[in-house]
């Protein structure tokens, strides 16, 4: 599904809910860095991170080939904020562009005080994401790695998956760290290297 409006084919106005740790963000931003791989245009914003949004910040982003909007539910409740959502989208919407967006609740959920956007919303393809697995662990690792252009051996990451917290907040932001030290250290990801970099952080081994 995500593939599609990534693709710029099938639905052009996704939106993804669940706890977090079931992967949102990843999606968002693997479909942000796809786009860009393709030479097309996109952007990607957290509502969580934006002290505000406002109309002027959201000129011209309907005019990219896909639009991300991460914690899209933290501003419901914001009239503002919602009124240039809404413009956003059915500028969006009249050209073609792809809107992918994500929140810890649905549509439904969300208590948008703009009934006009809470529908919208609630009309695009709603779809519900559920904690993964370790399968869905080891794909998502192992594809996050891959976009951030580092090898990530299978055997480090069934490593980290019996020894560190299961989340993936907190994998990827223990990935994150792995890609900053590799570069700083200049050493390659192994078990070994792993075991030094968690010996650092006790309080965060499962």
């Amino acid at each position: 599904m995500v593939g599609g409006i990534v693709a710029g084919t099938g639905d052009r106005v996704i939106y993804l809910w669940g706890a977090e740790g079931t992967g949102k963000t990843h999606l968002l931003e693997a479909g942000f860095l796809e786009v860009i791989r393709q030479n097309r245009e996109a952007t990607y914003f957290s509502c969580r991170t934006s002290d505000s949004i406002r109309m002027d910040l959201m000129d011209g982003l309907h005019e990219k080939d896909l639009i991300c909007i991460d914690d899209i539910d933290v501003r419901a409740g914001n009239r503002d904020w919602e009124e240039a959502l809404f413009t956003l989208y059915n500028r969006a919407e009249a050209g073609g562009s792809g809107l992918l967006v994500a929140g810890r609740e649905g549509p439904a959920g969300a208590n948008f005080s703009l009934p006009d956007l809470g529908s919208r919303l609630a009309a695009s393809l709603v779809l519900r994401l559920h904690p993964l697995d370790d399968d869905g662990r080891y794909a998502a690792l192992k594809c996050r790695a891959r976009e951030w252009g580092f090898t990530f051996p299978d055997s480090v990451v069934a490593f980290l998956l019996r020894r560190y917290q299961r989340d993936m907040h907190s994998l990827f932001a223990l990935l994150q760290q792995i890609d900053r030290e590799t570069l700083v250290e200049k050493r390659p990801v192994t078990i070994p290297f792993i075991k030094d970099l968690l010996a650092s952080r006790p309080e965060n081994v499962a």
